[in-house]
C-alpha cells in the first residue's frame, strides 16, 4: 500500500520570528491566520511535499531536478484574494485535484474540488487530514 509518508519532502522548521511575520503577512493580505495545529506542523517542519501533494509553508522552495518552485502560503493565496468562497478560508496546499483549506469560521480543514471549491471532506484537526492522506 502506498504510504505518503514513505516520499514526504520536509523542509526545515519555521522560528517563531517566521511564524509571527507570516501571521502578519496573512492579515496584511486580507487572509485568517493560520490555526495552532497548522503552526505546529511548520514548527517541524516548512511545509512539505510528496508526489502531488503539497503543504505550504513560511517561504518558496526551488527544486532543480524538477524544474519546480515550491510555493509559499501568502503568495499562494494571494492568486485568490478575489474569490468569495475563500472568505475567512485560506489554502494550506493542494494535490494535482484538490485543494486543502482551512475554514476559519467553521474551524475545519476542507478537502475542496480545485475548479469548483465545492467541499469533498471535512476534518476538525490538522493530523487528520494528514492521516487521511495517509502521511501520519
Amino acid at each position: 500500500m502506498f504510504r505518503a509518508k514513505d516520499c514526504f519532502k520536509t523542509f526545515d522548521p519555521v522560528s517563531k520570528e517566521q511564524l509571527k511575520l507570516i501571521q502578519g503577512a496573512l492579515k496584511n493580505n486580507r487572509l485568517i491566520p493560520l490555526p495552532e495545529d497548522y503552526c505546529d506542523f511548520l514548527n517541524e517542519s516548512n511545509g512539505g511535499i510528496c508526489g502531488d501533494i503539497e503543504f505550504y509553508g513560511t517561504a518558496e522552495h526551488f527544486f532543480k531536478k524538477r524544474f519546480f518552485t515550491f510555493p509559499d502560503i501568502v503568495n499562494y493565496n494571494k492568486r485568490y484574494l478575489d474569490d468569495s468562497f475563500l472568505f475567512n478560508r485560506v489554502i494550506i496546499g493542494q494535490d494535482s485535484q484538490v485543494f486543502f483549506i482551512y475554514d476559519g469560521q467553521k474551524k475545519t480543514y476542507l478537502i475542496c474540488d480545485r475548479i469548483s471549491f465545492i467541499p469533498i471532506k471535512a476534518f476538525r484537526i490538522f493530523e487528520d487530514l494528514k492521516k487521511y492522506l495517509m502521511i501520519d
